[in-house]
């Protein structure tokens, strides 16, 4: 750590503050260095640093770079190797280095890598993007305020990744970077429809690192066979299963006579009038008909009917006639066939 100065540039570099050390031409495969301040790192380094980020894809972690400003004609920084910050504060959107984080870098610089100092650092952004956060700028200024200090941020849900040095008193994004490809780069975990091509300039040659140069990392094609034949199983499953609790619920509904399974009856509200029996047409006799059969509204006109029928005599009547020396006594024959009205209070 360092004291805040007014202005901190990689412009202000001294050649005091470096190690005098050849540009590492070989190990970058290169021919011609670079102009002006380089940042070199090692693959092996960028890999340590996103296998830790990829342990922990909600919440923000972070550690410590190690490495060495060099100097041939030109200031460059080479990184050579990341430690893990133990023991942050660490949430969703922040990373918090604690004394404890502190001693334990120390403790390992100091143990296993004497020969270097700290360079910077790195922390992730899971799922929001590269940028620097106002925390961040604050960490920066406060903290890796060096004019060569560095910092680094890793997104380990987009793969997405960005190195910011001091430019004008600003952390500014780094348009190019140099990797020593010490070992292979990690395989990239995110979907293919979510890998970018991104390049690499620099003022003597272009180096593009697109697509093709990642291998994919979806199953071969016996494991996709063997999950679509899962697949295929469970779907027909899925369906027996829904088929047979179809029919058992339709056993139990007409088990008790549910009434989902009878059909509609139309019932009507008019209600209906039976129909009154016949009355059989004997000649004079007459034949009582029954209240309940017949409507109330023609009770009275058809009792008024029944009085003024013609009743007739009995046969049997006619001989209990009494006679005088033969002569039927009152049987006048001019009303033989007189009606004699009944009385209402008959009946």
């Amino acid at each position: 750590m360092s004291e805040k100065s007014e202005d901190i540039d990689v412009e202000h570099i001294e050649q005091s503050d470096c190690i005098l050390k050849d540009f590492p031409l070989q190990e970058l495969k290169i021919t011609e260095r670079p102009s002006g301040f380089q940042i070199v790192v090692r693959r092996s380094t960028l890999n340590a640093m996103k296998s830790h980020g990829r342990t922990s894809m909600n919440a923000e972690v972070g550690g410590m770079l190690l490495g060495n400003l060099c100097w041939d004609s030109e200031p460059f920084l080479i990184l050579e190797v990341s430690i893990i910050g133990k023991h942050t504060n660490e949430n969703a959107a922040s990373v918090t280095f604690t004394a404890e984080t502190w001693d334990y870098v120390w403790k390992e610089q100091e143990e296993k890598y004497p020969d270097t100092n700290i360079v910077g650092w790195y922390h992730t952004h899971p799922g929001f993007g590269i940028f620097l956060s106002q925390m961040d700028l604050f960490i920066c200024e406060h903290t890796f305020n060096a004019p060569h200090q560095v910092a680094y941020v890793y997104d380990p849900q987009s793969e997405d990744d960005g190195w910011f040095f001091w430019k004008q008193s600003q952390p500014t994004k780094l348009k190019s970077l140099l990797i020593i490809e010490d070992e292979p780069a990690l395989p990239i975990t995110i979907s293919s429809q979510s890998r970018r091509s991104f390049k690499m300039r620099t003022s003597a040659d272009k180096i593009t690192i697109s697509e093709k140069d990642f291998p994919a990392t979806s199953p071969p094609e016996t494991g996709g066979c063997f999950v679509k034949t899962l697949l295929v199983l469970n779907f027909s499953m899925t369906l027996i299963l829904a088929i047979g609790v179809v029919f058992l619920a339709y056993i139990i509904l007409q088990k008790h006579e549910a009434p989902i399974l009878r059909p509609l009856e139309w019932k009507s509200e008019t209600p209906v009038m039976q129909e009154t029996p016949a009355i059989p047409e004997t000649p004079g006799t007459l034949v009582p008909v029954s209240q309940s059969d017949r409507p109330a509204e023609n009770a009275e006109t058809e009792s008024e009917n029944v009085t003024s029928m013609p009743v007739e005599s009995d046969a049997s009547a006619e001989n209990d006639t009494p006679t005088e020396n033969g002569i039927p006594i009152g049987n006048d024959t001019s009303v033989e066939n007189e009606v004699t009205p009944l009385s209402d209070t008959g009946h």
